[in-house]
């Protein structure tokens, strides 16, 4: 099994026409020059600015070319399309440069004209003629200079190579599509640059007769076309295959039109099909298969782009997840929707089973705008965009909810199809082809293409040396790529080259070459598939599936009158809610217990995810619900969850030290479960406490959170307490105390404010909100340290906290919710006037409770973070604590039994499940109607 480096057009045939350099372009822009003038280029108005400059280079790419090709005589046609691209790309290039040079010279009084427009003339119409204009323009901007050149030299050489291949294989063409080079009219460019200029092109002739060249090798299509061969027998379908002609390093693919389907049945048909094809794409490990590289004709899904199949995994490259399951999952193929937001009209979902894209169109005013950092002021409009991708049927669009069976019917059928004949599929693969390319995507390529935007400001255009930097700095952010120089190297050299990066593998059968831990390639994929494979594999295709949204008008309609007694058990809710949370449960090869289920991310949009292992969304957070439970049933789960949790924290995330998937989490989790917990015992805790602070000791400690839910003051937090509960580990102090210094050492100001800004944050205002993120969690945490300390050292310091909280609740909006608004805030409240009597403090509590009150029938969610429950469990302390008056009781006992009265599983999504943003958030809240002695989780045991 062989996977080595491989370029894609270095072999490529250029035919007898001779090629040309940049040198040999430069001189030649030289000597056009001499004859030519920008004024004789446009007649009329320009259409754009700097049109006469930009048609200057456009003039000499024609003159560079007309005696190097005439495209069958029809030179003139093909040379307007090719160049209406070109003009696109040296726009994009120039024109940034282009207004700071214009600036420049008018602040210089270089420039002649009685007003800024007769100014814009003289320049454009002399940028070329004066020399010292565009001599000093490209001496200031050496680098751009070279980036227009390369573009020119890549555009030349790319048609000087189309013309001798299509001239070469003109035979086969025709054969397979009718496609004439005689009389071809357009080039369309389809894709992005890669390798000097080459790309995929739409090839039409004057009897609309098209064909697509892919400058890739395509023989890994092969393995695709087989297996659908294969299938349609057995299965008995008839997905379309299209036409493929393979070359050395390029091919040709037959042009796919978007198709109607006749009949509703055609449509369930189309979604059944969808499902084989997602089968195969997961068997021979394709993956990039998003919207823009399938085409729904008629029942048929259509695979266009083949560049990824037959590849070898590397997860721990790949993807940001340390879920190596998920990364050689069916999410791989990139054909499911795991990601869409529910919260806005916009729907970002670029998968092969998706929705009909609805995009933001932007308007952005840009402050600063050719630096490297410029300030964007936005207009959006949204717009929906056409789709190839999805069925049609009498002009309407039909997106997957109805067929969400269908898909899992189709998927089901060619994985177990396979499964039972695994010894003659493997033979009818390695009967197909011996050897193949196929490409190594490393990262999202539009952040190339955010990358090749920013490369035109004037300031990384200057000096090479400089830009490098920049670029290497930025790509090594990220912390799978950040020891591989070579692929870093490689990206800089294209992105400088003005290409997109471009990475292709080789691989044979049967080499015996070995592979990592972390690699699958087409022949492991095979051997390793199974019943219990499919089965996770379904269970993760139901949840990206998953349209089951919350439905929260219950939640906000309370009714006048209303029964203070539930009308559904208690009971019966939490076997609803448990039963739903263990849905996301399975057993690993090993027999672990693990979880899978859906989160919602920081930007608001849906994932599909393993539950990491600590409190907040993990495995640590389903284990307390499941332990509450006491259902001796679950003992063997818990166990497990608690082993696996353990071990994967201190074995791979010691250096973590957040209560999300960190130390702290097994730390508070000891405290929340005393005295049940089996696997874990305070000599684990006490060794945790002891490593973190010979790190402080030795200057080792490094913490870039700082906050409550991730950084040094949660750790405080579980310091003191776990001191209470064993008093005779004095070192706990010393601890508690060395944190508490290193945060004072750590703050930073910005006018009066004092804050702590974690290496995440995104401004200001998000280091000063709220308990988990922001100033009162650190507010609590000094106060912890006050008390047990019994020290005024931090007096200082909680003043300054107090003060800027109050200023930034005077400056900013604050939400209701635990983790950056008024319950998470009133949390803190509380737990301070346990140590000490405060009328601020004091003042503070009531005026959070009132703002959670005036709230409690508006909730744009349900959990414990940011929803209903978290703000009825904060009011739950206040009522253990005899701190509600008695209206203020019932507005409570309302909510909170109309939310149990009108509670149904079937409103809620099945699967976000975790402890603080789904499900569990309300078995947890009945948990705690239930048991007065079950502490708030909200406090992480403060």
């Amino acid at each position: 099994m062989k996977n080595n480096s491989y370029g894609i057009l270095n072999t490529i045939d250029n035919g007898s026409h001779s090629l040309v350099t940049k040198e040999y372009l430069e001189k030649n822009f030289v000597i056009f020059l001499e004859d030519f003038s920008c004024n004789d280029v446009i007649k009329n108005d320009e259409s754009y600015n700097f049109q006469n400059i930009i048609q200057t280079y456009l003039v000499f790419f024609e003159n560079m070319i007309i005696n190097k090709i005439d495209f069958f005589g029809n030179f003139e046609r093909v040379s307007k399309s090719i160049m209406f691209d070109l003009e696109k790309r040296l726009y994009q290039v120039l024109r940034p440069s282009l207004i700071v040079y214009i600036n420049k010279l008018r602040v210089e009084k270089a420039l002649i004209g009685i007003d800024t427009n007769e100014e814009y003339k003289y320049f454009t119409n002399n940028f070329f003629h004066f020399k010292k204009f565009h001599m000093n323009f490209f001496r200031m901007l050496p680098l751009l200079s070279e980036k227009i050149f390369t573009i020119i030299e890549n555009e030349i050489n790319y048609i000087i190579w189309l013309q001798g291949a299509l001239e070469k294989d003109q035979k086969e063409i025709h054969k397979m599509s009718g496609f004439n080079i005689m009389h071809v009219e357009k080039v369309i460019n389809l894709g992005d640059y890669h390798n000097n200029g080459r790309r995929t092109i739409l090839l039409e002739d004057k009897f609309n007769n098209k064909v697509i060249l892919k400058p890739v090798d395509l023989t890994n299509s092969i393995l695709y076309h087989s297996l659908i061969n294969q299938l349609n027998k057995d299965l008995n379908t008839d997905i379309f295959i299209p036409q493929v002609v393979n070359k050395n390093n390029y091919g040709y693919m037959e042009y796919i039109n978007h198709e109607s389907c006749e009949s509703n049945q055609q449509i369930k048909g189309y979604y059944y099909n969808l499902g084989v094809v997602l089968s195969v794409i997961y068997l021979i490990n394709g993956s990039d298969i998003h919207n823009e590289n399938i085409i729904a004709k008629q029942t048929s899904p259509v695979i266009i782009d083949f560049e990824t199949l037959g590849s070898t995994l590397n997860p721990s490259i790949t993807e940001k997840t340390n879920s190596f399951k998920l990364s050689n999952s069916v999410l791989n193929s990139r054909m499911l929707p795991i990601r869409f937001s529910e919260g806005r009209e916009v729907i970002r979902d670029y998968s092969a089973i998706g929705r009909v894209m609805k995009t933001l169109v932007k308007k952005i005013k840009i402050k600063n705008e050719f630096t490297s950092n410029p300030i964007e002021i936005r207009e959006e409009t949204i717009v929906e965009d056409t789709v190839q991708n999805l069925p049609f049927f009498n002009d309407d669009i039909y997106e997957y909810d109805n067929y969400i069976k269908d898909i899992i019917k189709g998927f089901e059928d060619a994985y177990n199809g396979a499964l039972k004949n695994k010894e003659e599929y493997m033979h009818i693969l390695k009967s197909s082809v011996s050897k193949w390319n196929y490409r190594k995507v490393y990262r999202n390529t539009k952040i190339y293409t955010l990358l090749l935007d920013r490369l035109n400001v004037p300031d990384l255009l200057e000096n090479k040396l400089k830009t490098i930097k920049y670029l290497r700095n930025i790509l090594k952010k990220n912390i799978y790529l950040a020891t591989r120089k070579d692929i870093i190297q490689k990206e800089i050299e294209a992105l400088l080259s003005y290409d997109v990066p471009y990475f292709s593998n080789k691989y044979e059968w049967e080499s015996c070459e070995t592979f990592s831990n972390n690699e699958i390639d087409l022949e492991m994929k095979l051997e390793k598939i199974s019943y219990a494979d499919f089965l996770l594999q379904r269970k993760i295709i139901e949840m990206s599936l998953s349209n089951q949204n919350d439905n929260l008008d219950q939640l906000n309609t309370v009714k006048e009158t209303i029964n203070f007694q539930t009308n559904l058990s208690t009971n019966k809710i939490k076997e609803a809610l448990t039963g739903k949370i263990l849905d996301g449960s399975y057993i690993s090869k090993d027999g672990d217990v693990d979880f899978i289920g859906l989160k919602t991310n920081w930007q608001g949009e849906l994932e599909i995810n393993h539950l990491n292992n600590g409190i907040y969304d993990g495995l640590l957070g389903i284990s307390s619900l499941l332990r509450n439970n006491a259902d001796p049933n679950h003992i063997e789960i818990i166990n497990k969850l608690e082993q696996k949790a353990l071990q994967e924290i201190l074995n791979k995330n010691k250096n973590n030290y957040g209560f999300v998937n960190g130390s702290n989490a097994i730390i508070s989790y000891y405290l929340t479960n005393l005295p049940y917990i089996t696997p874990l015992n305070e000599k684990v805790i006490l060794q945790i406490f002891m490593d973190i602070n010979s790190d402080i000791e030795k200057d080792e400690y490094k913490d870039n959170i700082f906050d409550i839910l991730g950084g040094s003051a949660g750790l405080i937090l579980t310091a003191v307490k776990f001191y209470q509960i064993n008093p005779k580990y004095k070192i706990l102090l010393k601890v508690a105390e060395n944190l508490g210094d290193y945060i004072v050492n750590n703050m930073q100001t910005h006018n009066e404010f004092v804050y702590w800004k974690a290496h995440d944050t995104l401004n200001l205002e998000d280091s000063l909100k709220g308990f988990v993120h922001g100033l009162s969690g650190q507010l609590l945490a000094f106060y912890k340290l006050k008390d047990i300390l019994k020290t005024n050292k931090y007096d200082r310091v909680i003043h300054c906290i107090h003060n800027s909280e109050k200023m930034s609740m005077n400056e900013y909006n604050y939400t209701d919710s635990w983790c950056k608004g008024f319950s998470g805030m009133g949390i803190s409240r509380i737990k301070i006037l346990e140590l000490y009597q405060n009328e601020d403090i004091q003042s503070d509590l009531i005026f959070f409770k009132n703002q959670i009150l005036s709230t409690l029938y508006e909730n744009s969610d349900y959990c414990l973070c940011h929803g209903l429950m978290g703000k009825l469990d904060f009011l739950l302390e206040l009522e253990n604590r005899g701190m509600l008056e008695r209206n203020e009781k019932q507005i409570v006992m309302k909510v909170t039994n109309n939310f149990l009265n009108n509670f149904a599983i079937e409103d809620f999504n099945p699967h976000k499940i975790a402890l603080f943003t789904g499900l569990g958030s309300i078995l947890y809240f009945l948990q705690r109607l239930e048991n007065d002695k079950l502490n708030s989780i909200l406090y992480f045991n403060a």
